[in-house]
């Protein structure tokens, strides 16, 4: 989060920066995923459940990433991911579906 910035700013913000796609909620419908996974001592992966705002958008490759591809609940595993990755997949896995 940059300074004076909402928790809501800062994901809209890093989702269009990191995938160039647009995601839309009011803070109520913002729903964090666990309480955070370390990267560091200074620094937490945050996770949230949210949509894209036009699903017609397409996530895109800009530069941040090697690939971007969906991937269904079973291919989770196939990707080489970093560790800190690896456990928020992993708990992700681990919720049950509803």
């Amino acid at each position: 989060m940059e300074n004076g910035e909402s928790l809501i700013d800062a994901l809209s913000r890093e989702i269009l920066e990191e995938l160039a796609v647009h995601i839309s909620f009011d803070e109520s419908q913002a729903v964090e995923v666990g309480d955070g996974f370390a990267i560091d001592d200074d620094r937490t992966l945050r996770v949230f459940k949210c949509a894209l705002a036009d699903p017609r958008e397409v996530p895109i490759v800009n530069g941040s990433h090697d690939e971007i591809r969906w991937l269904n609940v079973n291919e989770w595993f196939d990707v080489e991911w970093l560790p800190v990755d690896r456990e928020a997949v992993s708990f992700l896995r681990s919720i049950p579906k509803t």
